[in-house]
């Protein structure tokens, strides 16, 4: 931990590689954090400015600007989610497969194709139809719906604007969403399939519950009972959702 720390105070410097000296005990150490024995830095660019140590190896660390290091692991668990809330879709929308041939052992004829009404009827862009595209007529239609429940109100208003999990969170969502930037992002034309949405609308419901989850038990069973609401509505409009988790870390 005290590495990532150090991490993200060389970004906020605009210093984005660091080198160090590993002896043959610290070399496994310095790979776990992100080290690589593997220098692309220009020898001249640290010439003079390292000690050069014998029997020592020299390992360079690239930082990522767009990464925060001290929030890693949150990170990895939003991106984590995502994919399994794409996977569940993917696997509840696999295409019902049609009928084969049904062959006896050593019994080897030809086949008539044109007996299989199902391949006759076969559509050849079927391959190619929504599976991948998204209707953005029914994500409208699926948000106005979130929208009106009157309970909606903590989860409206613009994060980066109002900060409203401020007075909650020890420290704001690492990717703020709110209802009002997904409505801008279906305006934008922003997703190009429902798994996006339904990754935003997951992501939302996560934030909140972790937000309000230590608040007074009106107020937590509150977003429960919406948290409830959103995933029954999204489930009713083909958007599968899991159910809310017991609690929340």
């Amino acid at each position: 931990h005290l590495m990532n720390h150090l991490k993200d105070y060389h970004i906020r410097l605009n210093i984005t590689n660091l080198l160090t000296y590993a002896d043959g005990f610290a070399v496994g150490y310095f790979k776990k954090q992100g080290f690589s024995s593997t220098i692309t830095l220009n020898e001249q660019a640290y010439t003079g400015y390292i000690k050069d140590y014998d029997g020592a190896t020299l390992m360079q660390c690239s930082l990522y600007t767009q990464v925060t290091y001290t929030r890693l692991t949150e990170t990895l668990s939003l991106i984590k989610e995502s994919i399994n809330v794409i996977r569940t879709h993917r696997f509840n929308q696999i295409k019902q497969a049609h009928p084969d041939a049904k062959f006896l052992a050593n019994d080897i004829q030809t086949v008539d194709l044109s007996s299989y009404d199902s391949l006759l009827n076969l559509d050849h862009n079927e391959t190619n139809s929504s599976d991948e595209t998204v209707d953005i007529n029914l994500l409208y239609i699926t948000l106005k719906s979130v929208y009106q429940e009157i309970r909606s109100h903590p989860f409206a208003s613009h994060v980066q604007k109002k900060s409203i999990f401020q007075d909650y969170l020890s420290t704001p969502p690492l990717f703020p969403i709110d209802l009002d930037t997904i409505q801008d992002r279906l305006k934008a034309k922003y997703y190009h399939n429902a798994y996006t949405f339904t990754a935003d609308v997951s992501r939302l419901l996560d934030t909140a519950g972790r937000a309000y989850a230590n608040q007074k038990k009106d107020i937590s069973n509150e977003i429960r009972s919406y948290d409830t609401f959103v995933r029954r509505k999204m489930n009713e409009f083909g958007l599968e959702m899991g159910h809310a988790p017991q609690t929340y870390e």
